[in-house]
């Protein structure tokens, strides 16, 4: 039987970066499809952390060419409650 999508389903492909002119350059590229068939499209990097293990951390933005980021909003409390 082959694989049908969930109507809800989102699809994210990731590709190692072998273009990457600088270590600056994310190590992989992450492309995304929304359900309704927006593109957004990210970068991740591979990092080490203080207790040597290994994971990747990045970054996802809208495909749209005229997007601008906002500035960010310092937190002086970043807890967030979630309730399951």
């Amino acid at each position: 039987m082959a694989y049908q999508k969930h109507p809800s389903e989102v699809g994210i492909v990731i590709f190692q970066n072998n273009f990457k002119k600088s270590d600056k350059e994310p190590t992989h590229v992450v492309k995304i499809t929304m359900p309704d068939g927006t593109e957004v499209e990210g970068g991740l990097w591979t990092r080490t952390s203080q207790n040597g293990n290994k994971f990747l951390s990045g970054y996802a933005r809208p495909k749209d060419n005229n997007y601008k980021p906002q500035p960010r909003e310092r937190v002086e409390n970043n807890a967030v409650e979630i309730n399951f």
